[in-house]
């Protein structure tokens, strides 16, 4: 991408080439800046990667620009990245600071140096660029904390002697008229009032560079401006309509090619109005200022100054209302002149260097991944013989929310079935993962829960057992913590209440009759689940993946 004010770039490449750590120092061998065809220019720079360590939570930053006193553009940047924002990358697949064609490395992973390199499109500006580096340091939730900047190439220059050429130039003339209509027409008439005076001011502007002939004029353009007395809707016809017949005016007169002509209109000179009221002495002056600047209407506005302040409205109607009618014009013109120069004077011809490649540089980058689910299982419960899953979808702008479905299913009779270890539970659980910084990997960090559960059981043994049906909700507290690219690992509990009927039994004749003995109902508050689970972060098989080998 450019960047659109490029002497600002300049000022902050000095502003920090100062506080360049020893750490930092870039080190490029072959470092070029080279045209390879016509249209096309190549950028080599090898840099040594050794003293480039990145905290966990930090991503170093390494972003080569060209630069040059009237543009600038920003290559592709290296970033060395910490444990956090690594697994928050590969996760999220996205970095507020990195684009996608950026060169992304982990920092256990990165090499002891590589040759950064690119061809992209030749403009003339880049003749006198010079390659400049800037390393940031981006640490999570805190933002960049350091910017330092290095020259890396400077071009060099072919002086020659300089040689009388023709110049061309752009000017601009710019004025205001006051041509003043009869009432409601639409019409010029020179002999009105001042128009004579008015006119000729128009005139003498434009006839000066015609008769100019190193003088070509390009573009003309007339604004019309009417004053808000009068309806609005009135005013829009006049001000259009106006700067059409002074547009007209000057194409018939001067003979000028109507396309180099333009016209536009303003309705009511409101700004022309404050300024008078501002700079005046009027005793409600500044309660006519409030109502200038109020979002009422144009036509409520002027009614509701005539009305209140009928003094000051006198003298706004006589000192400054006929001012408000008015028309700009702006001439925009070139003209061509001989640049003076001496025997012995010499000119200075900037231009890139040529070579030629064959062979593009590749660079491995982080591969994100783009999981839209997990699959977990509880590692306590499965210890307990109660195998169990869970699935948890993330949704939401920045991923904050997820909801989850739990599945518990032992399902064992054994001993003649005189003893039994059934539970059948499914629940539904919606997570509120907790932290001001959005700098976190996909399903990692602290949460919130609310969760809806229920179920069936029936505990045997030795052929006395329970059987029932129960409810269950209640609250989740939690924290998920990464394992590697797309395990986790987490500890959560859970507090609620648990209620439904129970049924006491006895088996008789190997169990193949149950005989009730009583029924009740089971109430419980306090702890519910505790949770020490594995996480796999899975992809969506329909969605294109991102990222690779450039």
């Amino acid at each position: 991408m450019k960047w659109r004010n490029p002497f600002g770039v300049i000022v902050t490449l000095l502003l920090f080439s100062h506080t360049a750590s020893p750490a930092q120092h870039l080190k490029a061998g072959k470092t070029s800046l080279v045209r390879i065809s016509d249209d096309s220019v190549r950028i080599t720079m090898p840099i040594e990667l050794k003293e480039y360590q990145a905290a966990n939570n930090e991503v170093l930053l390494i972003r080569p620009i060209i630069v040059s006193s009237s543009d600038s553009l920003l290559l592709p940047s290296v970033g060395i990245y910490g444990r956090t924002p690594y697994y928050y990358y590969i996760r999220n697949g996205r970095h507020q600071i990195q684009g996608e064609k950026d060169i992304k490395i982990r920092n256990k992973n990165k090499p002891d140096s590589l040759l950064h390199c690119q061809s992209i499109g030749y403009e003339p500006w880049m003749d006198r660029a010079s390659l400049k580096v800037i390393f940031e340091t981006e640490k999570l939730c805190i933002g960049i904390t350091r910017q330092t900047a290095e020259e890396a190439w400077q071009p060099t220059p072919t002086i020659v002697r300089k040689e009388p050429k023709v110049m061309v130039s752009k000017g601009t003339v710019k004025g205001r008229a006051y041509v003043d209509f009869v009432l409601d027409s639409i019409n010029i008439r020179p002999d009105y009032h001042r128009n004579r005076e008015e006119l000729a001011k128009i005139d003498h502007a434009i006839d000066s560079l015609l008769n100019d002939s190193t003088v070509t004029i390009t573009h003309i353009d007339i604004k019309g401006w009417a004053s808000p007395e009068g309806p609005y809707d009135h005013n829009v016809y006049l001000a259009r309509e106006r700067s059409l017949a002074l547009r007209n005016y000057v194409v018939n007169k001067h003979r000028i090619n109507p396309q180099l002509v333009s016209n536009s209109f303003e309705p009511e000179d409101w700004p022309g109005l404050r300024e008078y009221v501002e700079k005046s002495n009027l005793p409600h002056r500044k309660e006519i200022l409030d109502i200038i600047d109020s979002d009422r209407e144009p036509d409520p506005k002027l009614w509701l100054i005539r009305s209140t302040y009928k003094e000051d409205f006198a003298d706004i109607f006589v000192n400054s209302l006929p001012y408000l009618r008015h028309s700009d014009y702006t001439i925009d013109y070139e003209y061509r002149h001989t640049q003076k120069v001496g025997e012995t004077e010499v000119d200075t011809l900037w231009h890139l260097p040529t070579a030629s490649y064959s062979e593009p540089c590749l660079m491995e980058s982080i591969k994100p991944i783009e999981p839209a689910w997990a699959l977990k299982t509880n590692l306590l419960f499965d210890a307990a013989m109660c195998f169990n899953f869970e699935v948890e979808v993330p949704f939401g702008n920045r991923k904050q929310w997820s909801v989850m479905v739990e599945d518990w299913f032992p399902w064992y009779v054994w001993h003649r079935n005189s003893r039994a270890y059934e539970l059948w539970t499914m629940g539904l659980e919606l997570r509120r993962w907790l932290g001001k910084c959005e700098d976190r990997p996909l399903l990692t960090g602290s949460f919130i829960g609310a969760y809806a559960a229920g179920g069936k059981y029936d505990f045997e043994w030795h052929s006395n057992g329970d059987q029932g049906e129960f409810l269950s909700f209640g609250a989740t507290y939690g924290h998920s913590w990464v394992l590697s690219r797309r395990w986790n690992f987490e500890l959560s509990a859970s507090v609620g209440v648990v209620f439904g009927p129970r049924r006491h039994y006895h088996g008789e004749f190997n169990d193949e009759h149950l005989i009730w003995k009583r029924n009740a109902n089971i109430f419980y508050v306090g702890p519910t689940k505790l949770k020490a689970s594995l996480v796999w972060l899975i992809d969506n098989p329909f969605k294109k993946k991102k990222g690779g080998t450039r």
